[in-house]
Protein backbone atom coordinates (compact mmCIF):
# COMPACT_ATOMS: atom_id res chain seq x y z
CA UNK A 1 0.00 0.00 0.00
CA UNK A 2 1.24 3.05 -1.25
CA UNK A 3 0.42 6.10 0.58
CA UNK A 4 1.35 9.72 -0.95
CA UNK A 5 1.34 13.11 1.29
CA UNK A 6 -0.04 16.63 0.60
CA UNK A 7 2.89 18.41 -0.65
CA UNK A 8 3.34 21.61 1.92
CA UNK A 9 4.83 23.57 -0.95
CA UNK A 10 1.87 23.83 -2.81
CA UNK A 11 0.38 26.97 -3.05
CA UNK A 12 -2.42 27.98 -1.27
CA UNK A 13 -5.30 29.84 -3.27
CA UNK A 14 -6.45 31.39 -0.05
CA UNK A 15 -10.40 31.05 -0.98
CA UNK A 16 -11.35 30.50 2.61
CA UNK A 17 -9.82 33.41 3.98
CA UNK A 18 -11.43 35.87 1.38
CA UNK A 19 -14.40 34.65 2.04
CA UNK A 20 -13.76 34.93 5.84
CA UNK A 21 -13.41 38.44 5.50
CA UNK A 22 -16.65 38.78 3.80
CA UNK A 23 -18.72 37.19 6.31
CA UNK A 24 -17.08 39.35 8.65
CA UNK A 25 -17.48 42.90 6.37
CA UNK A 26 -21.05 42.23 6.31
CA UNK A 27 -21.75 41.41 9.68
CA UNK A 28 -19.75 44.26 10.79
CA UNK A 29 -21.95 46.88 8.58
CA UNK A 30 -25.55 44.77 9.79
CA UNK A 31 -24.27 45.40 13.60
CA UNK A 32 -23.13 48.87 12.82
CA UNK A 33 -26.77 49.48 10.97
CA UNK A 34 -28.05 47.76 14.02
CA UNK A 35 -26.63 50.39 16.52
CA UNK A 36 -27.84 53.16 15.11
CA UNK A 37 -31.44 51.81 14.29
CA UNK A 38 -31.20 51.37 18.60
CA UNK A 39 -29.97 54.80 18.93
CA UNK A 40 -32.98 56.30 16.51
CA UNK A 41 -35.48 54.38 18.78
CA UNK A 42 -33.79 55.65 22.31
CA UNK A 43 -33.89 59.46 21.36
CA UNK A 44 -37.57 59.00 19.82
CA UNK A 45 -38.81 56.95 22.74
CA UNK A 46 -36.93 60.13 25.08
CA UNK A 47 -38.72 62.62 23.33
CA UNK A 48 -42.01 61.15 23.55
CA UNK A 49 -41.39 60.94 27.04
CA UNK A 50 -40.69 64.47 26.99
CA UNK A 51 -43.36 65.66 25.02
CA UNK A 52 -45.70 63.55 27.33
CA UNK A 53 -44.33 65.08 30.58
CA UNK A 54 -45.11 69.17 29.07
CA UNK A 55 -48.81 67.98 27.96
CA UNK A 56 -49.18 66.38 31.41
CA UNK A 57 -47.83 69.29 33.22
CA UNK A 58 -49.62 72.01 30.80
CA UNK A 59 -52.86 69.96 32.40
CA UNK A 60 -51.87 70.48 35.79
CA UNK A 61 -51.11 74.16 35.53
CA UNK A 62 -54.45 74.40 33.48
CA UNK A 63 -56.34 73.17 36.41
CA UNK A 64 -54.67 75.37 38.92
CA UNK A 65 -56.04 78.02 36.59
CA UNK A 66 -59.25 76.37 36.61
CA UNK A 67 -58.65 76.33 40.82
CA UNK A 68 -57.45 80.15 41.35
CA UNK A 69 -60.37 81.56 39.23
CA UNK A 70 -63.18 79.78 40.82
CA UNK A 71 -61.07 80.98 44.62
CA UNK A 72 -60.95 84.72 43.11
CA UNK A 73 -64.68 84.82 41.36
CA UNK A 74 -66.03 86.05 44.92
CA UNK A 75 -63.07 87.71 46.57
CA UNK A 76 -62.20 90.74 44.13
CA UNK A 77 -63.95 92.98 42.25
CA UNK A 78 -64.53 91.86 38.95
CA UNK A 79 -62.80 95.02 37.50
CA UNK A 80 -59.39 93.69 39.02
CA UNK A 81 -59.76 92.02 35.90
CA UNK A 82 -58.48 94.36 33.50
CA UNK A 83 -54.99 95.13 35.59
CA UNK A 84 -52.03 94.72 34.33
CA UNK A 85 -49.59 91.92 34.93
CA UNK A 86 -51.95 89.29 36.46
CA UNK A 87 -53.32 86.20 34.73
CA UNK A 88 -56.53 86.91 34.54
CA UNK A 89 -58.52 89.04 31.78
CA UNK A 90 -61.96 90.28 30.91
CA UNK A 91 -62.42 89.92 26.98
CA UNK A 92 -65.61 91.47 27.25
CA UNK A 93 -64.47 95.24 28.29
CA UNK A 94 -63.70 98.45 26.26
CA UNK A 95 -60.39 98.17 28.27
CA UNK A 96 -59.38 94.61 27.93
CA UNK A 97 -55.85 94.51 27.64
CA UNK A 98 -55.01 92.45 24.09
CA UNK A 99 -53.30 89.30 24.84
CA UNK A 100 -51.72 86.51 22.33
CA UNK A 101 -51.81 82.80 23.49
CA UNK A 102 -49.45 82.27 20.68
CA UNK A 103 -46.78 85.26 22.41
CA UNK A 104 -43.33 83.34 23.02
CA UNK A 105 -42.58 85.60 25.51
CA UNK A 106 -46.14 84.84 27.75
CA UNK A 107 -45.13 87.84 29.63
CA UNK A 108 -49.05 88.34 30.95
CA UNK A 109 -49.62 85.15 32.21
CA UNK A 110 -49.38 83.66 36.05
CA UNK A 111 -45.58 81.79 35.95
CA UNK A 112 -45.90 79.27 38.33
CA UNK A 113 -42.70 78.27 40.53
CA UNK A 114 -40.46 76.07 38.23
CA UNK A 115 -40.34 78.78 35.54
CA UNK A 116 -41.36 76.56 32.63
CA UNK A 117 -45.73 76.88 33.56
CA UNK A 118 -47.57 79.13 32.76
CA UNK A 119 -51.35 79.70 32.91
CA UNK A 120 -54.05 82.61 31.59
CA UNK A 121 -57.69 82.99 32.06
CA UNK A 122 -59.99 85.04 30.10
CA UNK A 123 -63.63 85.99 31.14
CA UNK A 124 -65.45 85.12 27.85
CA UNK A 125 -68.85 86.86 29.36
CA UNK A 126 -72.14 85.23 30.25
CA UNK A 127 -74.59 82.61 28.01
CA UNK A 128 -78.09 82.26 28.85
CA UNK A 129 -78.42 78.27 29.36
CA UNK A 130 -80.84 76.82 26.56
CA UNK A 131 -84.13 76.58 27.63
CA UNK A 132 -84.21 79.57 30.62
CA UNK A 133 -85.69 83.16 29.87
CA UNK A 134 -82.80 85.74 31.10
CA UNK A 135 -85.52 88.40 31.13
CA UNK A 136 -86.58 89.42 34.56
CA UNK A 137 -89.28 91.84 35.00
CA UNK A 138 -88.47 93.63 31.38
CA UNK A 139 -84.86 93.45 32.10
CA UNK A 140 -82.20 91.11 29.95
CA UNK A 141 -80.48 90.71 32.71
CA UNK A 142 -79.04 87.66 33.67
CA UNK A 143 -80.96 85.59 37.18
CA UNK A 144 -79.98 83.27 39.18
CA UNK A 145 -80.03 79.80 37.94
CA UNK A 146 -80.84 81.30 34.11
CA UNK A 147 -77.11 82.06 32.98
CA UNK A 148 -73.38 80.68 33.19
CA UNK A 149 -70.34 82.55 32.81
CA UNK A 150 -67.87 81.39 30.59
CA UNK A 151 -64.14 81.88 31.38
CA UNK A 152 -61.25 80.91 28.82
CA UNK A 153 -57.97 78.63 30.40
CA UNK A 154 -55.12 78.83 28.41
CA UNK A 155 -51.57 76.86 29.52
CA UNK A 156 -48.05 76.42 28.32
CA UNK A 157 -45.27 74.44 30.09
CA UNK A 158 -41.91 73.39 28.35
CA UNK A 159 -39.28 71.23 29.64
CA UNK A 160 -35.70 71.47 29.80
CA UNK A 161 -35.35 69.53 26.27
CA UNK A 162 -37.26 72.22 24.85
CA UNK A 163 -40.40 70.14 24.54
CA UNK A 164 -43.43 72.94 24.56
CA UNK A 165 -47.19 72.56 24.84
CA UNK A 166 -50.19 74.24 25.05
CA UNK A 167 -53.13 73.18 26.07
CA UNK A 168 -56.69 75.04 26.36
CA UNK A 169 -59.88 74.77 28.23
CA UNK A 170 -63.57 76.31 28.24
CA UNK A 171 -64.10 76.79 32.34
CA UNK A 172 -67.92 77.71 32.93
CA UNK A 173 -69.54 78.40 36.27
CA UNK A 174 -72.78 79.52 37.29
CA UNK A 175 -70.90 81.63 40.52
CA UNK A 176 -71.42 85.31 38.85
CA UNK A 177 -67.81 87.49 38.72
Amino acid sequence: MITTRANPHVQQRGAALFMALIILLVLTVLGVFGMNISRMENLMAGNNQFQTAALSNAELILSVGEQKTEEILGNLPFTDWNETGDAFYDRTSDSAEIIDTHDLNWGFSYQAEDSSSRYVVEYAGSELIPGNDASVEGTSACHAGSCVWVFLATAQNETSRGAKRTVQSVYVTETPP
